[in-house]
């Protein structure tokens, strides 16, 4: 037991006054006082000589990863790979390209995921440039985007607010329901009776197609199977309309 003892005194005395590594297979047991059943020497755990176990440093270590696009899909082949793909992967790479629609990520020929921000909603190209850093954690069902470093509003819209933005002209001839899924692919929604009217009269010499067309908002009246549409011939102008009518979408984005 005291030779036992003499080689853990040993092994602390090295950890604290050289830079290596000790291995300690034995559980380490302090006595005595609480005042005095400490360790000197080692950093607070948000200082840069914080210790960490090998599986804390493994699932938190950022992954480098070679990036190609697949149409809608960015396919990763980490760099160097890995032998097994778990939730808490932290991997960035350069955007490859402009995906087409909603992004999914496939990551060494595994199963497609989703692209998604932490509240769920799709991540839209427009946050992601062609050759910016792209930053994800990977999760069992998804791919979780972490901060783009987007802190204006995506490219063709302007900012309406601190939260939103809208898109400066509009998609034509789209009937409610395209013109919602058009929106859901561009990372954005239909705007509401509120973004449209305000954006309409505050930044309207910003937007164009602007009366041009009766535009799909997300809102509904007290009529049976009739949606919105707004802004034909004033920034007030709205009226319900049926879902398969055509009109002009103009999307509203989240900023972030």
């Amino acid at each position: 037991m005291l030779h036992r003892t003499v080689i853990m005194i040993a092994a602390w005395s090295l950890l604290l006054h050289a830079a290596s590594q000790v291995r300690v297979d034995v559980p380490v047991v302090l006595t005595g006082p609480d005042s005095s059943r400490i360790v000197h020497g080692v950093g607070d755990p948000d200082g840069l000589d914080a210790g960490l176990s090998v599986e804390a440093a493994t699932i938190g270590t950022a992954h480098w990863a070679i990036a190609v696009m697949e149409t809608d899909t960015i396919v990763l082949q980490l760099d160097p790979p890995e032998t097994e793909l778990r939730s808490g992967l932290l991997i960035r790479s350069i955007m490859p390209g402009q995906p087409l629609g909603r992004i999914h990520v496939r990551i060494q020929g595994q199963g497609t995921l989703p692209l998604v921000h932490a509240d769920g909603t799709a991540a839209s190209s427009k946050e992601l440039p062609t050759g910016r850093v792209m930053e994800l954690i990977t999760t069992d069902d998804a791919c979780i985007l972490q901060g783009t470093g987007i802190t204006t509003c995506p490219p063709n819209t302007v900012r309406l607010n601190a939260s939103t933005c809208v898109d400066i002209s509009t998609r034509p001839g789209l009937t409610f329901y395209q013109g919602a899924v058009h929106c859901s692919r561009q990372g954005g929604k239909l705007c509401s009776w509120d973004d449209h009217a305000a954006a309409c009269l505050i930044r309207g010499a910003s937007l164009v197609g602007l009366f041009d067309d009766w535009e799909w908002i997300n809102d509904t009246s007290n009529h049976t199977h009739t949606v919105d549409q707004a802004g034909r011939t004033t920034c007030l102008s709205q009226r319900s309309a049926g879902p398969n009518q055509t009109g002009s979408t103009r999307c509203c984005y989240r900023a972030r």
